[in-house]
């Protein structure tokens, strides 16, 4: 039942989910990484848990999303404009929070590896997600992060000043033996 309340979920946030059996919870941009993610976690001894491609242009409020479903929408005319603001900086408040959301309400999950390759995608948005995240849901699963691409150095120093107990990976095979090893 978990798993079609978050293809649902998933669905009204923009966000493409397919659930599986494994216990690593993945949040990636683009189908091909995520194939190579899921590939690469199974290599090291771990199982994905779901298939979660926050597309090319994920918002601060996507990556959120993730973690209970509850997507917020400000429908008054005085926030109007500030939303509008954020689309143009392709900053959608909320998607980042839902992702997040979506993925810890599977109980078998026991890690979250994000996996972002920044072109389009900005990985300092990403990682303000990522942040907003871990303060607004109730993580109780490690979560490893890598990014690679635009503004990656500026994503990496926005996880690393958060003091949140966030686990960073140079690369996707270091990425994939933190996520394992993270859980078991």
């Amino acid at each position: 039942m978990i798993q079609l309340w978050s293809e649902v979920t998933a669905a009204k946030a923009d966000l493409n989910y397919i659930g599986l059996d494994g216990e690593i919870g993945c949040m990636v941009n683009g189908a091909g990484l995520a194939m190579a993610t899921m590939d690469i976690i199974k290599l090291h001894g771990g199982t994905p848990a779901n298939f979660l491609d926050v597309g090319g242009n994920a918002s601060e409020g996507q990556v959120m999303y993730y973690r209970h479903g509850i997507k917020i929408k400000m429908i008054a005319l005085s926030w109007i404009s500030k939303i509008k603001m954020y689309y143009r900086q392709g900053i959608k408040i909320t998607m980042v929070v839902e992702a997040f959301k979506i993925l810890t309400a599977d109980d078998k999950v026991k890690a979250i590896l994000v996996n972002i390759f920044g072109g389009i995608m900005k990985c300092d948005v990403i990682a303000s997600g990522i942040v907003n995240a871990a303060k607004q849901v109730d993580l109780k699963v490690p979560v490893i992060v890598r990014l690679e691409g635009t503004n990656v150095d500026q994503g990496k120093r926005i996880l690393k000043e958060s003091g949140m107990a966030l686990i960073t990976a140079e690369d996707l095979d270091d990425a994939a033996q933190k996520a394992v090893k993270a859980y078991k």
